[in-house]
């Protein structure tokens, strides 16, 4: 996908959502991203350089 398509979606939340509610939003989509790389990287067997755990 190309950044446009990031873009936009990113540009309909902070046009539709209060800066307190785009923040609160960034935060899940975050906490999701860091869980989903965990999970996969348990799955995969573990990288021990990755700084995040």
């Amino acid at each position: 996908m190309k950044l446009h398509y990031y873009e936009s979606i990113l540009n309909f939340y902070c046009d539709s959502l209060t800066e307190e509610e785009l923040l609160e939003k960034i935060r899940e989509w975050t906490l999701r991203y860091l869980w989903y790389r965990k999970k996969r990287e348990e799955e995969e067997g573990g990288n021990e350089n990755t700084r995040v755990r």
